[in-house]
């Protein structure tokens, strides 16, 4: 089951994971943790402003690269 959650923008080009929104939120969406972590590590899912779902890792609260996980997958596989 997912959560609602949104992406805080950093200088460095990462993104934040946060449940409570506020005026520097840059995208909303649902965020899935993994089973059976300590931490808030899973994928958030999103429509992108070109209106594309897209889904992305999370580390540790943390988001280090917009590239869809499908994207991703095929660029390690192809």
């Amino acid at each position: 089951m997912g959560t609602k959650a949104y992406l805080l923008e950093n200088p460095d080009g990462s993104y934040d994971l946060k449940f409570e929104k506020d005026d520097k939120v840059k995208y909303e969406g649902i965020f899935l943790k993994y089973s059976y972590t300590d931490f808030e590590n899973g994928v958030f899912a999103f429509l992108s402003e070109d209106e594309k779902t897209m889904e992305v890792r999370v580390l540790k609260r943390k988001v280090y690269s917009l590239v869809d996980i499908d994207e991703e997958d095929n660029e390690h596989n192809p």
